[in-house]
């Protein structure tokens, strides 16, 4: 075994790490760190797609409660013209009976 083949020890280690930490990472290519870039970039487009599914729900839930104003103001006209209609037909009656 060539001296270059032998481990270093926890003390070279630091020093090992302290000369990489100035080498441009970019250009380090080992499979580990492709398969980590393909897991980050397989995670980036889940966390796009669940952002582009929360602003559809979003939308969704928005265009519900506008739904939900409307059909309330929608029952509170019927109500209000059920209410005068039952005024109306008692003034009617009101008035055929006396």
């Amino acid at each position: 075994m060539k001296s270059d083949d032998a481990l270093l020890a926890p003390s070279d280690n630091h020093d090992a790490l302290h000369d990489i930490s100035d080498i441009d990472a970019s250009i380090i290519i080992c499979a580990s760190c492709v398969d980590l870039r393909c897991e980050v970039e397989t995670l980036k487009h889940v966390r796009d797609d669940i952002s582009a599914k929360l602003v559809e729900h979003s939308d969704m839930s928005a265009r519900l409660e506008i739904e939900i104003d409307l059909l309330r103001d929608m029952m509170c006209a019927i109500s209000f013209g059920i209410r005068l209609h039952l005024i109306l037909l008692n003034i009617k009656i009101f008035f055929v009976v006396t």
